[in-house]
């Protein structure tokens, strides 16, 4: 069974980037600030079992699948393995900020209410999910049937997106990842 709680929210006028955030941009900021992430202060990376997300030594948006692996072919990907934290050092540095949660649903939903960014309906093809035939990471846009009527691209799956909104200590995903198999959580 299926339970659907509303809350009304007041929206102020916002802008928000089209696209996720690139590792291109993201090694910018790290170069030209000297950041370094949780991931890489800790050794380890919070990712996804098929489950549950645990603790993988050697992640971090450089090393975006593990030890190994680089991002040297995926500077236009959206970058993984930054922690809230680190997002927010990001939007500081860029100028801008996460959306809170209200403002990350608008953007998807738009005035309509729509249940997924391009309408009411399903549409497997226009979305990054573990039902298509790529599990890693795609550029930013490639599903560009995706997008919303207001030119968002990437709100349904493809990676989990940050926003400002606490919940009990925890911050708010939203979004869903190219490794969720069940459409329903990328409304």
């Amino acid at each position: 069974y299926e339970t659907e709680i509303y809350h009304k929210v007041r929206i102020r006028p916002f802008k928000m980037d089209p696209y996720e955030v690139t590792n291109r941009r993201f090694e910018k900021f790290v170069r030209e600030t000297g950041y370094r992430t949780d991931a890489e202060k800790q050794g380890y990376s919070r990712v996804w079992n098929g489950w549950t997300t645990v603790a993988a030594k050697g992640y971090s948006w450089k090393t975006p699948e593990g030890p190994g692996s680089s991002i040297a072919d995926r500077s236009d990907h959206p970058v993984v393995n930054v922690s809230w934290h680190d997002a927010k050092a990001f939007c500081d540095w860029d100028g801008g900020r996460l959306p809170t949660e209200g403002e990350w649903e608008f953007a998807a939903r738009g005035q309509e209410r729509r249940i997924f960014p391009w309408g009411n309906h399903w549409a497997p093809h226009r979305g990054h999910w573990n039902g298509g035939p790529e599990t890693s990471t795609q550029p930013v846009g490639t599903y560009s049937m995706g997008r919303s009527p207001e030119g968002i691209h990437d709100l349904a799956g493809s990676v989990w997106e940050w926003t400002d909104t606490l919940v009990e200590g925890q911050a708010v995903m939203k979004g869903g990842s190219r490794m969720e198999t069940n459409p329903a959580n990328l409304r």
